[in-house]
């Protein structure tokens, strides 16, 4: 963890917390990580809405020691963004991580199925949102030498088309992390990115419009198929990528956007044409 044993806690927002998905995997690495250190956590965690699920999952972190704020909003808009952080500060003392992982998608081609509304949604959630965290809670991470860390995604490194403005989004994410680096570091705040490949998460097998479940199953099978590893990655996956960034252990990295796709961003070459393929048995 960051500075923070000066404090006896450890305090950190994670936008994007809903049971089930990478926002609540890095919540539970991050109130480990901190437990293990004999640090209180004191964790903000968010939500579009309120659920009885997500209820039960900041109660079960509360009994293993944590103290968790819960709140709900739209990232989406120009004031929640700066609203949560404000919130999160106040009720922690401080800030030693912001975790800005919570995203969404529009589905349809860019030129012809993207509206102006699907644009602005997609690009104010990942981006705008991002840089208003970091700006309301830049006075609380200098203070304390804190860490700013984006979800990203490989889809802003390899555009991904039919997604709208999720992969114009990521590429602007990830840039954004990049600025803040440069612009943070002389105050000793680090700014990095966790960028998943395919995730196993309850939006990943939910099936969509047009598709049922059994197909969405075969497509997720295909999908592990072409991996490296031959298996998607798990929410626990990029919450470690995360816990690490956050931790003393990553002190001299700042302005990286760490992949965590199962080698999938290795695999563009494979589908080249070749005389022959080597392959370990």
């Amino acid at each position: 963890m960051p500075s923070s044993g000066a404090y006896g806690a450890y305090r950190a927002l994670v936008t994007g917390s809903s049971p089930g998905g990478i926002g609540a995997a890095i919540t539970e690495k991050l109130i480990d990580s901190a437990l293990a250190q004999h640090l209180e956590p004191r964790i903000t965690i968010t939500a579009t809405t309120l659920t009885g699920e997500l209820e039960a999952f900041a109660d079960g972190q509360r009994d293993r020691g944590a103290k968790v704020l819960v709140v709900t909003g739209d990232l989406g808009t120009a004031t929640f963004p700066t609203e949560v952080a404000t919130k999160a500060i106040e009720f922690a003392g401080g800030l030693d991580t912001l975790v800005s992982n919570a995203g969404n998608t529009r589905l349809g081609r860019l030129v012809d199925q993207t509206s102006l509304e699907d644009w602005d949604s997609v690009m104010n959630v990942h981006a705008r949102a991002a840089w208003l965290l970091a700006s309301t809670a830049y006075p609380a991470l200098r203070d304390s030498r804190g860490s700013f860390i984006a979800t990203t995604s490989t889809s802003g490194t390899s555009p991904h088309p039919g997604l709208g403005a999720y992969s114009p989004a990521k590429a602007a994410l990830i840039r954004l992390v990049e600025t803040l680096a440069l612009e943070w570091g002389p105050v000793g705040i680090r700014a990095n990115a966790v960028a998943p490949g395919p995730i196993i998460t309850p939006i990943s097998q939910k099936s969509r419009p047009g598709v049922t479940e059994d197909e969405m199953q075969e497509m997720l099978a295909a999908r592990a198929e072409v991996m490296p590893l031959r298996v998607l990655g798990q929410p626990d996956d990029v919450a470690g990528a995360v816990a690490f960034l956050a931790s003393p252990a990553a002190r001299f990295i700042t302005g990286h956007n760490l992949v965590v796709d199962g080698g999938l961003s290795l695999t563009a070459n494979l589908r080249v044409p070749m005389r022959h393929q080597l392959t370990v048995e």
